[in-house]
């Protein structure tokens, strides 16, 4: 066990190093005029010498660790003093940057030498970093007195018991029903069991009883997804996640009728207790929950229990190739004899299948593909397939990049079953110095989404969903389990009793249980990151005070009318998350935490910021409803502006003209045309996605009432808000306009593309316009959704050459649309000219949408919902033909996937369903 925990240790040694020497290199560069006299430029380097020596040394043994009691030990102390050293130099480093900031003509050696506080700052900093660098060396030099032993991992165990309550799954599940291999019989079976009728007089409940990662939960939402037979038997369908402890009245304020995910306990006298509130339900009501126990199926009384199987050898080599995406030339024999021989020590579950296709994404030489089949961690014959799938997922964790192991750390202080907010995580790596600055890339923020999409592929993060515009995901249990096992004795999901010495070591909090005592004074010391739900004064009292090197703060469901004013002694701080707050305003001492680069305040009414918000030069990004002050125009940083959520600006102040380093907006409802043109959002030409949302929506379906809109402001407002040619997204959400779209995206005389690097394209809710046409020529436009415009008759415009998916949904008014592949003599302003690439086509809620002259013959993906069943007519049929099946090899010539759902049928045939290819 000793080989394995030290890989670990190893691992997280070796990450905080790099971080620590991506923040040395620029320290080392800047000449201050006292560096000789105090020593700081010397022991910087001395510093970074050894930094640089131990971590190539780290980085050469790779996944490999040692195997004895005292070399663990050694790595251990070693992470220790790496964490200290790191906090050292990140509080000179921030020193130093505010210094500067604040120093005459922005020169640093002008500052110290005119300034007698930076001496004596740099004489104390010299003190702190000589001190950290003996201790450091002290630990490096103890190096040699251990041998290396390699290959010595062995089998991980499961994470630690945790400690969690029922939680709130606010969204339903999410999943691609096309994409999922091997569950449609058990699919069927399920279903059946949920609707039969046996004339009993009680509620029918089904239980899937399966391992970790097995597929239960994604089995389960097939069930509550399917729209033919679920949907007709089931009226209201809820779903609800458990956790281990379990809470009877709060699964009651929440369940009734429903699917109920991840049920823990076995305790007989709870479950009674619970099933005597569903005793008044219908016996037409079903439960369908899922569990790794058996004795819960039998707690529960279910009158079905489901053991689900593993996939077949088959179906998960095809699980296999699927999540990691085969190469068009395909593989060589080799590499799929050792493919397989991976698969097969996967045991057919599908998570442990889909970790391990993942960690080989991007891995083209035959050698890496043998290091994995070869790796002592899946050497598990004979044990527990459970052991299986925890020793694949530690194996995958071992052949990350290391920069991704340490983004994958920060997400264990997320609770388990919670939503983590795409942007917000990022938010925290950039925070946690995670993601540094690269040559050529403008903002940390494009890094983390390629660091994200990576732990995706890799089936780290799961379930990811767009809601509102922002990118949503969570974590598998298991996965979570490995994240907590990685931190170890670094992170606690309880505040401790009193502060010895174990505790205070504790650098990472998730807190989800209100504390019952008084929090010792020193507990947040060595405090990294803070996740509390529901926290008071009681948790952000007096142990703030001593949390000097805490870089992030989230804290959920505050419900107070004045934040605690612990928070705002942070000094250090680099992000703070706060949701549901009272009050009306946040303090002035906002501005003293001169090291917040991201501020997101969501789920309460609008507030007032400081007025000397402009004192946070370091931010990157404000999330929140909020009137902005005058100051807003000093944040020179700022790269993400999301107010979308405020119900109206009453104006824009004179400095958002001033924010030209903006690359993400998001703005709710301007009530102005004055203030945007105001907003000067043409000339910011660092603007690549805006997002403009014009008032309340119903489920993504813009404004349900038409009236009260005046919609010559509207247009007005539209046309003064032109964004750059810059330019890459735009989401539109909620535009009162009747008459026409804004001006600057019709066509103009002259012809010449505006937006030549615009690539997506999204209009929702356009409860008044009538007209979409003459949309100008947008080259590399690849995905454009067009939903909830019950008034729109008509659509024109392009061409959109590049043109891959296109969604039109909830156009009950939209008759015939002309799709052409390309420019044509006659008739022209009356085409939509989408290109020769459109692979995706979904049009859902189009009763009356005839395509002219047909569908496009490009797309593989056609999914047609609650629409108009010509649509599927082939070039050159009859209109009068009574039958609608005989589409002809040349419709379907390359046609993957095919899905029909309720469509208006003829007399003479029945309504297909579903047709799949």
């Amino acid at each position: 066990m000793i080989g394995t925990e030290a890989a670990v240790v190893s691992a997280a040694v070796s990450g905080i190093l790099k971080i620590l020497g991506n923040k040395l290199a620029p320290l080392l560069i800047k000449k201050y005029r006292y560096s000789a006299i105090v020593g700081v430029q010397s022991d910087l380097k001395e510093l970074q010498d050894q930094v640089e020596e131990i971590n190539y040394w780290l980085e050469t043994v790779g996944d490999k660790a040692m195997g004895n009691t005292p070399s663990f030990n050694w790595l251990k102390k070693l992470k220790d003093v790496a964490y200290d050293v790191d906090d050292v130099v990140d509080e000179f480093q921030l020193k130093a940057e505010k210094n500067e900031a604040v120093g005459e003509g922005g020169v640093m050696s002008k500052y110290l030498f005119n300034k007698p506080k930076s001496f004596v700052f740099q004489c104390k900093a010299a003190t702190k970093i000589r001190a950290i660098k003996k201790r450091f060396a002290a630990i490096v030099r103890q190096r040699t007195e251990f041998s290396l032993i390699a290959s010595s991992l062995e089998v991980g165990c499961p994470g630690r018991p945790i400690n969690m309550t029922t939680n709130e799954m606010p969204s339903l599940p999410i999943v691609n029903a096309a994409t999922i291999i091997g569950r449609d019989q058990e699919k069927r079976q399920i279903i059946s069991k949920l609707v039969e009728n046996n004339d009993q007089e009680r509620i029918k409940i089904v239980a899937i009883i399966g391992l970790g990662g097995s597929g239960k939960t994604t089995l389960a939402q097939l069930v509550f997804n399917d729209d033919s037979i679920i949907e007709k038997n089931f009226d209201i369908k809820l779903w609800v996640h458990v956790s281990q402890v379990f809470d009877v009245a709060k699964l009651i304020e929440k369940l009734f009728e429903d699917i109920t995910d991840d049920v823990w306990t076995q305790d007989r006298v709870l479950w009674d207790k619970f099933m005597v509130h569903l005793e008044s339900g219908t016996p037409e009501s079903g439960i369908l929950l899922t569990t790794r126990s058996k004795r819960i199926g039998e707690a529960v009384g279910s009158t079905n229990q489901f053991d689900l199987p593993f996939l077949s050898p088959g179906d998960s080599w095809q699980l296999f190739k699927q999540t990691l995406v085969m190469p068009a030339k395909g593989w060589d024999f080799d590499f799929d004899v050792i493919g397989k021989e991976i698969v097969k020590k996967c045991g057919g579950v599908p998570l442990a299948i889909k970790v391990l296709a993942g960690a080989l994404r991007g891995k083209e030489l035959m050698g890496e593909w043998q290091a994995m089949r070869d790796n002592s961690l899946l050497d598990i014959e004979g044990q527990d397939r459970d052991v299986s799938v925890s020793a694949c997922l530690r194996l995958s964790y071992f052949h990350m990049p290391s920069h991704l192991k340490q983004c994958f750390t920060i997400c264990s202080v997320f609770p388990k079953g919670r939503l983590i907010d795409k942007e917000q995580l990022i938010d925290q790596w950039i925070a946690h110095d995670m993601i540094a600055p690269a040559a050529g890339v403008d903002y940390m923020e494009y890094t983390g989404q390629k660091y994200f999409n990576s732990l995706v592929q890799m089936s780290f993060l799961q379930e990811v969903d767009e809601c509102y515009g922002r990118v949503r995901c969570r974590m598998h249990d298991l996965v979570h389990d490995l994240a907590w096992s990685i931190v170890n004795d670094e992170i606690s999901l309880v505040v401790p009793v009193e502060a010895i010495r174990p505790t205070k070591n504790y650098r990472y909090f998730s807190l989800v249980k209100r504390p019952e005592h008084h929090v010792p004074e020193n507990i947040f010391e060595k405090a990294r990151a803070i996740y509390v739900d529901k926290g008071d004064d009681i948790i952000f009292g007096k142990a703030l005070k001593n949390a000097k090197h805490l870089r992030s703060i989230t804290a959920e469901s505050i419900y107070a009318a004045a934040v605690p004013p612990a928070i705002f002694q942070v000094k250090n701080l680099r992000y703070l998350k706060m949701s549901r707050l009272q009050c009306v305003a946040l303090p002035e001492t906002l501005s003293d935490i001169w090291s917040l680069q991201a501020l997101h305040v969501t789920c309460c009414l609008s507030l007032e910021l400081p007025k000397s918000i402009g004192k946070l030069q370091k931010m990157r990004t404000l999330n929140m409803s909020v009137e902005l002050p005058e100051g807003i125009g000093k944040l020179k940083k700022l790269g993400v502006l999301n107010l979308e959520r405020c119900r109206g600006l009453r104006a824009f102040p004179e400095g958002i003209g001033q924010l030209s380093r903006l690359w993400n907006l998001s703005i709710a409802r301007v009530m102005n045309p004055d203030d945007a043109y105001k907003a000067c959002l043409k000339q910011k030409t660092n603007l690549h996605r805006l997002r403009l949302y014009w008032g309340k929506t119903e489920l993504g379906r813009g404004r349900g009432h038409m009236e009260d809109v005046n919609t010559e402001v509207e247009q007005a407002v539209f046309d003064g808000l032109e964004p750059p040619s810059e330019i890459k997204e735009i989401e539109i959400v909620g535009y009162g306009g009747e008459k026409r779209y804004a001006l600057w995206m019709l066509k103009q005389a002259g012809g010449r593309a505006h937006f030549p690097f615009l690539m997506q394209i999204t209009l929702s809710g356009f409860p008044n316009l009538r007209h979409l046409e003459g949309l100008v020529e947008l080259p590399c436009l690849e995905k454009l959704t067009l939903r909830w415009m019950r008034s729109l008759e008509s659509i024109s415009g392009g061409p959109f050459p590049s043109l891959v998916s296109l969604v039109m949904q909830g156009m009950d008014r939209l008759g015939e649309v002309w799709m052409m592949t390309g420019r044509t003599l006659a008739g022209e302003e009356e085409q939509m000219q989408i290109g020769t690439r459109l692979s995706y086509l979904h049009i859902d809620g189009c009763p009356n949408l005839v395509v002219k002259p047909h569908l496009p013959s490009s797309r593989e993906q056609l999914k047609l919902e609650r629409s108009n069943k010509q649509l599927l007519q082939s070039p050159g049929q009859d209109k009068g033909s009574s039958s609608s099946s005989n589409y002809g090899p040349y419709y379907f010539s390359r046609l993957k996937k095919l899905e029909l759902w309720k469509m208006a049928a003829s007399s003479s045939s029945p309504p297909p369903q579903m047709i799949a290819s």
